[in-house]
C-alpha cells in the first residue's frame, strides 16, 4: 500500500504491514519507503489500546522539504489512547498522547550544485545617480507555514539526543558541521505539523569561501509551526579584524 504523510514529508510507498491480534495484545509491523530510504516500525499494544509501545527505525529517509535532508534515527515511543481529551493541562485535545525519544540520529544535507558567485564590486565606469534604495524583503514576506491543527490526532513530548548535522556543500563554497539536541519539544500532528520548544546547536563550525567560522552555542526556536526562528552567531579572526556574524529571523 501507500500512505500520504504530508506535503513537506512525502508519501510512504511500497508498504507492507502485518497485524496480529490475540485476547490480550495487538502487535503490528510495517516496512515502507520514504524518499530514497526505508522506515521499519514495530508496535505492541494492550488489547484496549490503553498503552502502545513502538520502535521506529529510519534509514536514509529523505523528506521532500526544500533542502531534502537524509535522516537516520532510532525512535522509541510510548503512547496512550486519550479519547480526545487534553493530554495535559493547557494542551489541545488529542486522540493519542505520549513521549517520543530520538537517538542514534544523523542528518546529512546533500550537495546543492550552484553557479559561482559573481564579483560583488561595481565596475569602475559605473556611477549611481539618485539611486532609490532597494526594498529588502521582510521576515514576514512570502508564504507562511500552515498553523498547527486545533484538533490534532497526536500530541507528544519529544527529546532528541545529540545529533550530528553534516552539510558538506550546501551551497557554493559553504559547508556546515554541528551537533544539535533538544531536551523537550511539544509536537502535534493533525491537518498540519506543529512544534513548540527549542533545538540547541552545539559544537558547530562553518566553512565559508575557504574560511573557517566558529559558531557560538546557538539554537532554533519553534513557536507553534515547523518554521523556526533562527538565532545563530559565528565569528572569524582575520589578520586585522575579528568578524562577528549574526543570522537571525525565520
Amino acid at each position: 500500500g501507500s500512505l500520504p504523510i504530508g506535503a513537506t514529508v512525502g508519501t510512504l510507498r511500497d508498504t507492507r504491514a502485518t497485524l496480529a491480534i490475540d485476547d490480550r495484545t495487538i502487535r503490528a509491523t510495517l516496512r515502507g519507503r520514504l524518499g530514497r530510504g526505508t522506515i521499519d516500525l514495530t508496535a505492541d499494544a494492550a488489547g484496549d489500546l490503553a498503552t502502545i509501545d513502538a520502535k521506529l527505525r529510519l534509514a536514509g529517509v529523505s523528506p521532500i522539504a526544500a533542502l531534502r535532508p537524509v535522516i537516520d534515527a532510532d525512535i522509541d515511543a510510548r503512547l496512550r489512547l486519550n479519547n480526545d481529551q487534553p493530554c495535559s493541562p493547557g494542551t489541545a485535545a488529542a486522540r493519542v498522547c505520549g513521549n517520543i525519544a530520538i537517538a542514534s540520529a544523523r542528518i546529512t544535507l546533500p550537495d546543492h550544485p550552484s553557479k559561482p558567485l559573481l564579483d560583488a564590486t561595481a565596475p569602475e565606469d559605473l556611477r549611481f545617480v539618485n539611486a532609490a534604495p532597494v526594498a529588502r524583503p521582510s521576515a514576514s514576506s512570502g508564504s507562511r507555514p500552515a498553523a498547527p491543527s486545533d484538533r490534532p490526532w497526536l500530541i507528544a513530548s519529544v527529546t532528541l539526543d545529540s545529533t550530528p548535522v553534516i552539510a558538506e556543500d550546501v551551497a557554493e563554497g559553504v559547508s556546515f558541521h554541528a551537533n544539535v539536541h533538544s531536551d523537550g519539544l511539544a509536537v502535534s500532528v493533525g491537518d498540519a505539523f506543529g512544534v513548540r520548544g527549542r533545538v540547541e546547536i552545539d559544537n558547530a563550525d562553518a566553512d565559508i569561501l575557504g574560511r573557517r567560522y566558529t559558531v557560538e552555542p546557538s539554537g532554533l526556536s519553534f513557536a507553534g509551526t515547523a518554521d523556526p526562528q533562527i538565532d545563530v552567531r559565528m565569528s572569524h579572526q582575520f589578520p586585522e579584524l575579528a568578524l562577528d556574524v549574526a543570522i537571525l529571523g525565520s
